[in-house]
């Protein structure tokens, strides 16, 4: 389907190519997708309006029924279309050069099975100086023709939705929801001002995250409520604009950094250009460094190996041949017709090299007649010398001849074993490449984790340095110089574990004290091949005293709620560790999916079939997709002990790849 050119790069590829700073340094690509229902039309219905939207901004009338590639001057069209199982994939990728601005690389890829289910799309757009990407129109489209998930249309909708009292609580869950990819954008109101015509200044200023944002607007009735649905720490505040990240959790501490707003000075202020801007690139940096769901990041990357295979194809194809080894569509049988007319064939004589030397050629036999024809015995090898002839495009048979047709047969099987060195080693790249996808998204998230952990650590800091200072100054008053001027005893000093067999020893020694551990100390102890400095064991240790402190507490009859509550609001006088590393229950997705990787061992007398489901657990490290948890069962009321049934790499969930 025309010429085959070497492979674009991806929009990710082109984000991450180094550039030159300037007022550009922040842009990133444009990312969106959905799943929608599928049916039998679903890519045709995709194939149509990607050729409309061609023709319409393009001016590109264009076939994308089949593989290929087509060139138009400085633009490109690749076109890739697979198949596996029951899953038809493809891809549109569409490639401009612009001498002031760059290339500007569209790719567009979906799946879906005739069969039905659920399918997806796909839509990235780059720039390779990183010029700002406007959000393309043609991903609001697709709205109106596929039948998208009604919680990821949400994002397509080029308007805000109005959120009135009643809506409220349904836009709590999205907003709480872990599983979320896209951001929510989220404008509070009041009385104060007009509710018709703030609206329509939100519409404008977030224009620029459709497809990548779920954009709502409070009444000054559901901006309140909202407040007392999700708490004072991530409320949205009249006549500013929130930007709620994936998963918001209003029970975790320092949970409300990671969700800015833009508050009514900004709003005031800033040129609707400016606001755009920002609003987009918060949109665009989420949807670039948060992970694809694992359905569709598998098949992309099945479409990034079979285009490079078509390019490597395309070329290393063989020359066209030239007069001798033209193509026989329909080579004749073995058998040689009587009516053919004769062949010129060359008499076999040995060579003659002093005659080849002097540059002259053997010459050809006239064809002969019937009467000259050999006997039907002696016919076959003629017979047969004819086919050969006919087949390799031959008029005559010489030393040239022979040496050029030796001659393509090597080259052709050069070129095979070029062919699959090229595509063995293309293969391995882009496995490569994936690979540092992968570890470049999990360093995200953990840079994330590190720097919400280093926010709520450095206040917690400064919030014990205020309080010690306040509590010497106040032992100076009633005149305790002593206690007030005097070091930390060392039996009050933390003892940490030095590595995770140091943990298991300690675990060992507090089971008197009613900390149970019952899970697999290999798998305990494997985390010191992803945690060198073993932080996660020392982690873990807090964790294991808080729950210490949370039993004595209970013990003492100073608590009597459970695990997470006491993180909350710890009574004075006992131990206890962050609320925001204790997650008191899975999402009812992961226990539906992965539930049975949540049962442990426990003894006999706790279940009879010797495991039991623990959902608890603490948040013990945040190096990507490791990221190791502790699971355990309270049974305090039971039999006043707490049973730790895992300590190892987290465990599969929605975000696992």
């Amino acid at each position: 389907m025309g010429q085959v050119i070497p492979v674009a790069p991806t929009p990710l590829a082109l984000a991450t190519k180094s550039r030159l700073s300037g007022p550009s340094a922040d842009n990133q690509p444009y990312r969106s997708f959905a799943h929608f229902d599928t049916d039998g039309s679903s890519l045709s219905i995709i194939t149509r309006e990607f050729e409309g939207w061609l023709e319409r901004q393009k001016r590109w009338g264009v076939d994308l029924s089949s593989t290929g590639t087509q060139i138009d001057g400085t633009r490109s069209l690749t076109i890739v279309r697979h198949s596996v199982g029951s899953a038809d994939l493809l891809r549109f990728r569409l490639t401009e050069e612009q001498p002031g601005t760059g290339t500007w690389t569209t790719e567009f890829s979906a799946c879906a099975s005739a069969h039905g289910g659920s399918g997806w799309f796909l839509l990235e757009v780059g720039n390779s100086r990183r010029n700002w990407v406007q959000a393309p129109r043609v991903v609001t489209t697709l709205v109106d023709l596929l039948p998208v998930c009604p919680d990821e249309s949400l994002q397509l909708t080029p308007q805000p939705a109005r959120i009135g009292i009643h809506s409220v609580e349904e836009l709590a869950a999205r907003i709480t929801d872990p599983d979320r990819h896209g951001l929510i954008v989220v404008a509070g109101t009041d009385e104060r001002l007009d509710f018709d015509r703030f609206y329509e200044k939100v519409a404008l200023w977030t224009q620029q995250v459709v497809g990548q944002a779920e954009v709502a607007v409070l009444d000054p009735l559901a901006t309140a409520e909202l407040r007392n649905v999700i708490g004072d720490s991530h409320a949205v505040s009249p006549w500013t604009i929130r930007t709620f990240m994936p998963g918001a959790d209003p029970a975790e501490p320092g949970n409300h950094r990671q969700h800015r707003y833009l508050g009514p000075g900004p709003l005031a202020d800033l040129s609707t250009h400016a606001l755009q801007r920002i609003l987009g690139r918060t949109a665009r940096r989420n949807a670039m460094q948060r992970r694809l769901p694992p359905d569709i990041l598998k098949y992309v990357r099945t479409l990034n190996r079979v285009e490079n295979n078509e390019a490597l194809t395309g070329l290393l194809a063989k020359p066209t041949p030239d007069k001798h080894t033209a193509p026989i569509e329909n080579p004749a049988p073995p058998e040689v017709s009587t009516s053919r007319p004769p062949v010129a064939v060359e008499t076999l004589v040995p060579v003659d090299d002093t005659r080849r030397d002097t540059g002259i050629e053997t010459a050809t036999a006239p064809p002969r007649t019937p009467e000259e024809m050999p006997d039907k015995a002696d016919a076959a090898p003629e017979q047969a010398l004819h086919l050969v002839m006919e087949v390799l495009g031959l008029t005559s048979i010489n030393r040239t001849e022979l040496e050029s047709i030796r001659q393509r047969a090597e080259q052709s099987t050069d070129r095979d074993e070029l062919r699959g060195a090229a595509v063995q080693l293309v293969n391995q790249k882009q496995e490569e490449i994936d690979e540092l996808r992968d570890e470049l998204a999990e360093l995200h998230e953990e840079v994330q984790g590190w720097q919400l952990e280093a926010g709520e650590a450095q206040d917690e800091r400064q919030r014990l340095s205020d309080e010690t200072r306040w509590l010497r100054g106040k032992l100076r008053e009633v005149k305790a110089f002593e206690v007030a001027n005097s070091l930390t005893p060392d039996s009050e000093i933390t003892e940490y574990p030095n590595d995770y067999h140091d943990l298991l020893r300690l675990l060992r020694d507090v089971e008197s004290e009613g900390i149970v551990f019952t899970g697999n100390p290999e798998e305990c102890q494997s985390l010191a091949d992803h945690d060198p400095l073993c932080t996660s064991a020392r982690t873990c240790w807090e964790a294991v005293l808080a729950l210490l402190g949370y039993i004595r507490a209970r013990s003492d009859g100073a608590w009597s709620s459970g695990v997470h509550d006491y993180l909350m609001q710890p009574p004075d006088g006992y131990r206890a560790i962050s609320a925001k590393k204790h997650g008191r229950r899975e999402t009812a997705v992961t226990m539906q999916q992965w539930g049975d990787q949540r049962r442990f061992p426990v003894p006999l007398e706790v279940s009879s079939t010797g495991k039991i489901e623990m959902q608890a657990h603490f948040k013990i490290g945040t190096n990507g997709t490791i990221s190791p948890r502790m699971h355990y069962l309270d049974r305090w009321s039971q039999d006043r002990k707490i049973y730790i049934g895992y300590i190892g790499r987290h465990l599969k969930n929605t975000k696992t790849n």
